[in-house]
């Protein structure tokens, strides 16, 4: 297990374990949170599925070229991590689990396995990576798609970009609250992020 390994495990934990404690009124609260982010995570998976499926999984998954999947380690966030495990069953979580704890791959992903992504709610930063050659292939024949897709790029940054309070951010508080602490809490450790935040007057944790 290499030191992204463990630090990914680590927040696994933290949250797995803070997930346990939550009433059912908080957990009523976490659902309504992020159920317009899956919303929007519905419509992006249909999206790539129907454009870019069939040329992705020939040209690079097959393959092992994809200059995502086989990084040794993608950059997570806290929020990915949690709403993950909250859209997961607990067979699905001991699978993150288990890959975590496989020996490292120079060649893949940690958390690519012979099915796929073992994530039920794949990282953000996963869902809106298209090479350039399959951006060339699919939106040189549809300017539709490519318009389409600059309205999903927006999108995710309405989750994640702190320039006022946005669903990471607030994710990240709640669990702060409750006493995590994680290198993955980039909204609120991040120099560059915490910048942003101060220049639009986004309030601090």
């Amino acid at each position: 297990m290499n030191d992204y390994q463990k630090e990914e495990l680590e927040a696994l934990e933290q949250i797995s374990q803070t997930m346990v404690q939550l009433k059912p009124d908080e957990r009523i609260m976490l659902s309504e949170m992020i159920e317009p982010y899956l919303s929007f995570r519905r419509k992006l998976d249909a999206f790539l599925s129907g454009k870019f499926s069939d040329h992705c999984t020939s040209s690079c998954y097959q393959n092992n070229l994809s200059a995502c999947c086989s990084k040794d380690g993608i950059i997570t966030f806290w929020a990915d991590a949690v709403i993950n495990l909250f859209c997961s069953s607990k067979a699905q979580i001991q699978d993150v689990y288990k890959s975590l704890k496989e020996p490292w791959s120079q060649v893949k992903c940690t958390y690519l396995t012979p099915g796929g992504c073992c994530w039920k709610v794949r990282p953000l930063v996963c869902a809106m990576f298209i090479c350039d050659s399959a951006q060339k292939n699919v939106f040189g024949k549809n300017a539709q798609a490519k318009t389409k897709w600059r309205q999903f790029e927006r999108t995710a940054k309405s989750f994640r970009w702190p320039d006022k309070i946005v669903l990471f951010d607030s994710l990240e508080r709640c669990f702060m609250e409750k006493g995590c602490r994680s290198s993955l809490m980039h909204l609120n450790t991040s120099p560059g992020l915490l910048n942003i935040k101060k220049k639009y007057g986004v309030k601090l944790y």
